[in-house]
């Protein structure tokens, strides 16, 4: 039986970005030049294992988010590979591609290692080991392999790196390989979804039924508990939280948690900036609630001290004050 990573999906994806230095293309043959003569590159295709797991996972990273975390950029360059890595990432930000040489390799290494756990290009955390998770390099490069991002999904939920925080940086180049609702949305588009696929980011898989009366899964947010959704939120008067979103109506409130139920921070910004009505909250004025709604993200009623009109926000946007 194939391995699940090696089952391919005939399907037209979305086009790749376009190089974000793309002017600078011309620089590649000297970055190329630079990489084959790199000692500590070239030795670590033979070097034991958790080296070669090092290096590809600061590639990895690289290319999923900009940077990587700082043990994973300490680990590549502990096996002098830290500057082949940035390297490589500068001939990507250029062409939009690796080295074709690389890319050999790395095909070559992920079909040797398909058969282990996890399709071989991931595993829990070990003490005393580098970080292994190069899922988001093996994804990129195998698009049309639904197992390939499955794992990068599984190993965001149980290895040795978890999702960036949405907002943190600039949005990435590639979100499905950096922002788990993207990810969900590419992999729906290689097949149907699974329960393990709405598991691995915390969401609840839930069948519907289409027009043509065939049943597909889609993940949605986890309904709360039936109990009395007031029974959690103590009485009396709450506080705001700075920057979470505050809406005139409920739909308003809506739209803009599917951006965040999405990890599009981009679509984000721009719905806070034009739809009147929505808005970020300060932090630290003091509410008192007029209603609790327990759907998408608990949804609930404030009225600010001294006014008239109401808003809608999260549950997360109160604390006891």
């Amino acid at each position: 039986m194939a391995a699940a990573g090696s089952v391919r999906v005939a399907v037209e994806l979305p086009p790749e970005p376009a190089p974000p230095v793309a002017q600078r293309a011309a620089e590649v043959p000297a970055l190329e030049a630079k990489l084959a003569a790199d000692k500590g590159y070239q030795g670590v295709w033979k070097a034991p294992r958790p080296d070669l797991n090092a290096f590809l996972t600061y590639v990895s990273e690289l290319i999923a988010e900009g940077g990587s975390p700082g043990d994973v950029a300490a680990a590549a360059r502990a096996r002098k590979v830290g500057d082949a890595g940035v390297t490589i990432f500068l001939i990507v930000a250029r062409v939009g591609r690796l080295p074709d040489e690389l890319t050999r390799r790395v095909l070559a290494h992920l079909e040797v290692i398909k058969g282990e756990p996890h399709l071989g290009v991931w595993s829990p955390p070990k003490k005393g080991q580098p970080a292994h998770d190069f899922t988001a390099l093996a994804a990129w490069l195998r698009p049309g392999q639904p197992g390939y991002l499955r794992e990068r999904l599984a190993a965001k939920k149980a290895g040795p790196i978890g999702w960036s925080p949405i907002g943190t940086k600039e949005p990435p180049l590639r979100p499905w390989l950096s922002q788990p609702g993207a990810a969900l949305t590419r992999l729906a588009l290689l097949g149907p979804l699974v329960r393990d696929d709405c598991a691995a980011v915390g969401l609840e898989y839930v069948e519907q039924v289409g027009p043509t009366g065939a049943a597909t899964g889609v993940c949605d947010k986890k309904a709360p508990p039936k109990a009395d959704p007031k029974a959690d939120l103590p009485p009396g008067t709450f506080r705001t939280r700075a920057d979470y979103v505050g809406a005139s109506t409920r739909e308003k409130l809506d739209k803009a948690m599917e951006f965040v139920v999405a990890g599009d921070r981009e679509a984000f910004d721009l719905y806070i900036r034009t739809e009147p009505g929505v808005f970020l909250l300060r932090g630290d004025e003091v509410v008192s609630l007029v209603e609790v709604e327990g759907l998408l993200a608990s949804r609930v009623q404030v009225r600010k001290r001294g006014a008239v009109a109401a808003f809608w926000t999260v549950r997360e946007a109160l604390v006891v004050e």
